[in-house]
């Protein structure tokens, strides 16, 4: 990480990184691509792995993935 960063508070760049999963989810859903993207973006701001999966955690509903699981499930929060 370049040293300018390096002084960014971890909260700074943890808000960063929440307004990254906030604009990959503005369509109400975030596909493996931005994903991808977006764990790019954490190993560059070397967001620590917990903090990531908190903040994955935060918008779960919105992976593309798990809302296609609970189409073919039939499981509840799917869009049928």
């Amino acid at each position: 990480m370049p040293d300018h960063l390096r002084r960014v508070a971890l909260e700074q760049r943890l808000q960063v990184l929440r307004a990254c999963f906030a604009v990959t989810a503005v369509d109400d859903s975030i596909t493996s691509a931005e994903s991808a993207v977006i764990n790019e973006i954490a190993n560059a701001l070397e967001i620590p792995a917990e903090d990531l999966a908190a903040l994955r955690a935060e918008f779960s509903e919105k992976f593309a993935a798990l809302q296609a699981a609970r189409r073919v499930t039939g499981a509840p929060g799917s869009a049928r």
